[in-house]
């Protein structure tokens, strides 16, 4: 009863929106910002609307950049894993750093199913995705301390691509 009154004193309904909710309401926001800015633009005016204005730490403007990152990182991994029983009706404040490691290791293993797995570069994206769907949630009225999210290492060793040997360089000349 308290964290209901809380939230109408707050101005927030009584239900408390699960982190899809909130991601499905950042999806159609950051769509409707782009054709705004589209719009604009076809009408030779400058694009005004801003991610910085949405979201604390956005930079730039809305486009089709990253309203395609938004989509891409919405379809796989963040609708499929957050639609799961288990967090379908999670309130989003409740997502800790339990389930954002749970997340990490279910992309791992859906990752490792694909043709290629996931480059770190796509990882982080999808993390900065998630990031935002958090600051969104905070823009929209939402009070808490959203879990961090770290940054996938770039493993440049691991990613290098394959080299000669000096005895295959030179079979390769005299061929």
């Amino acid at each position: 009863a308290e964290s209901i009154r809380r939230r109408f004193d707050d101005g927030l309904p009584s239900e408390e929106p699960s982190l899809l909710h909130f991601a499905i309401k950042f999806q159609e926001h950051a769509n409707e910002k782009y054709w705004a800015n589209q719009e604009l633009i076809d009408a030779g005016k400058e694009p005004v609307y801003k991610k910085s204005k949405d979201i604390d730490g956005g930079k730039g403007l809305w486009n089709r950049g990253s309203l395609n990152t938004i989509n891409a990182a919405m379809d796989n991994p963040i609708r499929p894993f957050f639609s799961r029983p288990s967090f379908i009706k999670k309130p989003i404040h409740k997502i800790n750093t339990r389930d954002i490691a749970e997340f990490k290791n279910w992309r791992e293993e859906e990752s490792a199913k694909r043709d290629q797995p996931y480059a770190p570069a796509t990882i982080n994206r999808q993390n900065t995705v998630l990031r935002s769907i958090f600051r969104f949630a905070q823009h929209e009225g939402e009070r808490f301390i959203p879990p961090t999210i770290q940054n996938q290492p770039q493993e440049l060793r691991k990613r290098r691509r394959p080299e000669f040997s000096k005895s295959e360089y030179t079979e390769l000349l005299d061929y």
